[in-house]
Order: structure tokens, then sequence, then C-alpha cells
């Protein structure tokens, strides 16, 4: 069961299991997907068609079918896979294996392993760039990121960073790599072009996840030991502004329309949703037991959410609160000629 298994990369950064709050789950969520052993990872192809979904605690990958929302495959990989990344085309998954020290490579046509690759020490998060060329990979036991052609699935460079990275997210243009280091609170900015860091970002405590806006302006991190997220401005490399969140945020996902932000809190069994244009939360919604992973549909409509205490996905309704318009009239008759103000008033229905 998920309460007897102590997660690889709990034991990495320190982290100890957490004393979950048991949380109703609302109408907004839709079926509850019974997956693999502890969750962790999850990413949705560019089709939208599947959702790939690490099991830590099984060594496996769950492929689930987003259409009726049930498991269809289950494949073996590495020993205790956490992160995950599609390429840009959808043919290739890449899986990173805490314990070996690997990154397992899926054929999405198949469904199978194709190749292993060799990288750094307990590797966790892993992004591709937007031309599907690369992927960055995070050493969490070394500080390094290896660097993965993937027209060859070998390892071309490795990137020493921080102390614990962690999570990574690549900006749209594919020029810049950001990488959370648990272990001293920041962020290192690796230029693409010459694969070296250029900067690091003093964030908050223990932050674990990133994610770029669809217009590369901003990186949102999670700060796991402080429960904030960090809005770094890409321009300036700098934390331009805090948001308190729910308890243990572990990761984050941008709407494709860049309007919100969705982080899931792992120590609460909820998801904050942010408003993008006021970087305040909107909404806090219920999910299952130790969210961790996350993933939006391409069109927005739906969230994928990894618990990994309860060995389940949760898939969401990404409208953050429906709304009602009511339109106004002052005065209210009035007479020809006469100047009128129409208001409208918008309220939340959540």
């Amino acid at each position: 069961m998920a309460k007897s298994f102590q997660s690889k990369w709990r034991q990495l950064l320190g982290i100890g299991q957490l004393a979950y709050r048991r949380t109703p789950v609302t109408a907004l969520l839709d079926p509850t997907v019974p997956v693999g052993n502890f969750p962790t990872g999850v990413a949705i192809t560019p089709n939208g068609l599947f959702a790939y979904v690490t099991n830590e605690g099984d060594n496996t990958v769950s492929v689930i079918n987003t259409t009726t929302n049930t498991v269809t495959t289950t494949i073996p990989v590495g020993t205790s896979p956490l992160g995950v990344a599609i390429t840009p085309n959808g043919l290739t998954v890449y899986v990173t294996n805490v314990s070996d020290n690997t990154v397992s490579v899926i054929d999405t046509t198949t469904n199978t392993v194709t190749t292993t690759i060799p990288v750094g020490t307990s590797p966790t998060g892993a992004a591709a760039t937007p031309n599907g060329l690369t992927v960055y990979v995070t050493n969490v036991g070394d500080n390094t990121v290896s660097v993965i052609d993937t027209t060859t699935n070998t390892v071309t460079t490795t990137i020493p960073v921080g102390n614990a990275p962690f999570g990574v997210t690549v900006t749209p243009n594919g020029l810049t790599v950001y990488v959370t280091n648990v272990s001293d609170n920041t962020v290192s900015v690796i230029d693409t072009t010459t694969n070296t860091v250029t900067t690091t970002i003093p964030v908050g405590t223990s932050p674990t996840g990133a994610a770029a806006t669809p217009n590369g302006l901003t990186i949102y991190v999670t700060n796991n030991g402080d429960n904030t997220v960090s809005i770094i401005d890409t321009t300036t490399n700098t934390v331009t502004t805090t948001i308190p969140v729910g308890s243990a945020p572990t990761n984050v996902a941008i709407s494709p329309n860049g309007l919100f932000a969705y982080i899931t809190n792992n120590g609460d069994n909820t998801v904050s949703i942010i408003d993008t244009t006021t970087n305040t939360v909107t909404f806090t919604l219920p999910v299952g037991m130790g969210p961790f992973g996350i993933a939006l549909t391409p069109d927005g409509t739906h969230a994928y959410v990894t618990n990994n205490s309860d060995n389940t996905v949760s898939v969401t309704e990404t409208i953050p609160f429906p709304t009602t318009t009511t339109l106004t009239s002052t005065p209210d008759p009035s007479v020809f000629g006469q100047t009128k103000t129409l208001t409208a008033t918008v309220t939340s229905d959540a």
C-alpha cells in the first residue's frame, strides 16, 4: 500500500511522509482513475489523447486514455520512476528512474521501452525542448543536469548546477532552462546554446516544481518548504512576487492561454488555482490524497493530478470559477434623449 511505501524523492530531499488531511472530493472532479503504486509524474501527449503516469512504487508507467479515463496499458520501466517528458511530436516518452540512475525511453506507438540511457545520480525531473531535439534531466544526487540528444539517445554533456536539483522547465523559445535546487533554495538558469549556468536566482524554501508561461515571460516555482510560489521575471531573472498557497506545494502547470497556474499541494490534498494577471489564488480545488504531479490537456479543459498516497489520478475540470453576469441600467425606465448608465456585474457561482 502507498502508506507503507517511502518515496525515494522524499528520502533524497529529506522530506518526511506528511500527515495527509482527508478532504471530500467535490462535484468539480471528473472520474478518478486507479493507477499503479505511488504515482508521481504525469505528462499528456500533444494530441491530448493519452496521459503517461509514472508509478514510483511499482516501477511502471500507466497509460491513460483521456477519452475514457481508463488505463489502457502498463509499461515496466526502471527502478523508482519519477519524472516524465514527452517530445513535441508525441512519439517518445522519457522517464527518469531515480534508483538506478537511468532514463527509460518509451515508443508511444508500441508503448514499449526501446532503450535505457545512463545519466547522473538519482535523476528526477525531465523536460524536452520545443524542437524535440534535447531532453534536460535533473540529477538530485550529484547536483548536475544531463543533456540528452534525442536523435541518438545519448548524454552529450553534463552541467553542474545547484544543490539537489529537482524540477526543470524549458522556455517556449527553447533558449533557456530553469532548474529548481531544493537544498540551497535557488533556481539555476541554463543557456541552451552553451549549456552553461548564466545566473542563479534565490527563491523560497525547498523549491521543487517549475513551469514557464506560454509567452515565456514568467516562471512559476513551487516552494515545498514554505508553502509559497515564487514568480520569476525571465527578462531580469529576479523574483517579482511570492504567493502563499496550500501545504507543501510540489508541482505547477500553466494553462495553454497563460491565464492560470495550477499548483499541487502535497500536504493538504488540494490544487491552488492562481490568476496569473493578479497573481492571487482565486480557487482551491480538493483532489485525492498526496497530490504531486499535474498536467493539462492541450485544449486546457482538464487537469490530470497524480495522488501518490491513494494510487489514483484525479481528472478535474480546469474552469476555476463559473460566473453569472447581470446587466442593470440606471435610470430604468428612461425617456428618449436621457443619459443612461449600464452596469455589468460578474459574480462567481463557485
